[in-house]
């Protein structure tokens, strides 16, 4: 904070997170940083950027909600032929797609309801530059990847979200 508090003008913060997996991980801090043993929820994530946001003054907040993961070992999936994947018309559909899981939805919705009623940050979306009815794309076409693991996107993945981000 002291930093940006230096700055002339005041700079752009941007936050992107596996921001899911990292709530499941941590836990709640009591008044002398001690540990509560309370997993994280959202609407304690939302306290936090909150209080960020008010710590910051006017240091403009960008948050990045949470990206689409899925489970599939993209280099198996991408250097196979087509034809070893035995797609028949149930699974064509979904190859080379995903779809968030309740908790991803659940929290994308809440950073979306904070910055929309409350302000406190702008708030993009990455799922909405990759997927389409709850069918997320994890390559192009031709077979170029959206992503470089299960939660990274890769260089291809990210000028897509940042294109869809430049829309907003």
């Amino acid at each position: 904070l002291n930093i940006i508090e230096q700055q002339t003008n005041p700079p752009t913060i941007i936050m992107s997170h596996s921001w899911v997996k990292q709530m499941a991980r941590s836990r709640t801090v009591e008044g002398q940083g001690v540990s509560a043993e309370i997993p994280v929820r959202v609407p304690d994530l939302i306290h936090s950027l909150r209080e960020l946001s008010a710590q910051l003054g006017e240091a403009e907040l960008i948050v990045i909600g949470q990206l689409p993961s899925h489970s599939v070992d993209l280099e198996k999936a991408l250097t196979r032929p087509k034809y070893t994947f035995n797609i028949d018309e149930k699974n064509s559909e979904t190859l080379g797609k995903s779809q968030m899981n309740a908790d991803q939805i659940t929290l994308n919705k809440a950073l979306l309801e904070e910055s929309e009623i409350h302000g406190t940050f702008k708030f993009f979306d990455p799922s909405i530059a990759l997927c389409t009815d709850g069918q997320c794309d994890l390559w192009r076409d031709d077979r170029q990847p959206y992503y470089s693991d299960e939660s990274h996107l890769s260089k291809l993945g990210s000028r897509l979200v940042i294109k869809e981000f430049a829309t907003h």
